[in-house]
């Protein structure tokens, strides 16, 4: 698929490709300007073995800096609030998502676009979670 002209930003982009992923099948979704060494096989345990809608990959180590999205946590650890390049928490997001199913993120992609919630000008893919926290969607995170 080749898109013509500027997108919107990265999940107006990826929205290109709503035939493709708006589905129940799961949605893995990785920016394309990193290299990274992660455990897959426990990933893929934590995501079979959580009722989870999405997880976000997160650095290690804290990071305060406006370069990275960021998550907060809720007391039960799971992801209460997404910002772009925007510290609300010491845990800044890898650049890379997952999605129990593909429509939730088209959905909820559609409905940041709709109320035109941009940074910069243009739409992320991170504050798409905030959209899956206003339905109580229960997202995790995953240290890479």
């Amino acid at each position: 698929m080749i898109i013509e002209g500027d997108t919107e930003g990265t999940a107006d982009t990826i929205l290109h490709a709503s035939e493709f992923i708006d589905n129940n099948d799961e949605l893995f979704i990785s920016d394309s300007d990193h290299c990274m060494i992660w455990d897959n096989e426990g990933f893929e345990n934590k995501i079979k073995n959580t009722d989870i809608d999405a997880c976000v990959m997160v650095y290690p180590d804290n990071q305060i800096s406006n370069a990275y999205s960021y998550v907060k946590l809720d007391s039960m650890g799971f992801v209460s609030q997404a910002a772009e390049k925007d510290p609300i928490s010491s845990m800044a997001a890898a650049g890379m998502h997952y999605y129990k199913r593909g429509s939730d993120f088209v959905k909820y992609a559609k409905n940041m676009i709709k109320d035109n919630i941009r940074f910069n000008d243009e739409f992320y893919v991170t504050p798409v979670y905030n959209e899956f926290i206003k339905d109580d969607k229960k997202i995790i995170t995953f240290p890479i």
